[in-house]
């Protein structure tokens, strides 16, 4: 439970500002795909990772939790990298429609 209310939260917000910055994102746009981001992650990890652990030290014989816990990783990760991808996607949209919105209201 520590791990969902402490770790994740820091974690996901490294891992969508810093997909935004070094994807040539401003200070501004990763703040704001971080904001995007992170509350849906985190609420979607308290889906995930609890049902996994309790899985893991019911069902998982102690040696192999960490690939258990690792094959499921790799699951998240595309998920986090999916959610990424929708809200930079959902970020081009917006900044077009205010584009052409400017465009309307200088013509």
């Amino acid at each position: 439970m520590i791990n969902q209310s402490v770790f994740t939260p820091i974690f996901n917000t490294y891992f969508f500002g810093m997909h935004s910055l070094l994807s040539g994102a401003t200070w501004a746009e990763a703040k704001q795909r971080v904001i995007d981001t992170v509350p849906v992650s985190w609420k979607n990890s308290w889906k995930v990772w609890p049902i996994v652990t309790a899985f893991s030290f019911t069902f998982i014989q102690p040696q192999y939790r960490n690939v258990f816990a690792g094959v499921i990783a790799i699951g998240w990760q595309t998920y986090l990298s999916w959610l990424n991808k929708s809200a930079e996607a959902m970020e081009a949209v917006k900044s077009t429609v205010e584009s052409k919105q400017e465009e309307e209201n200088t013509v």
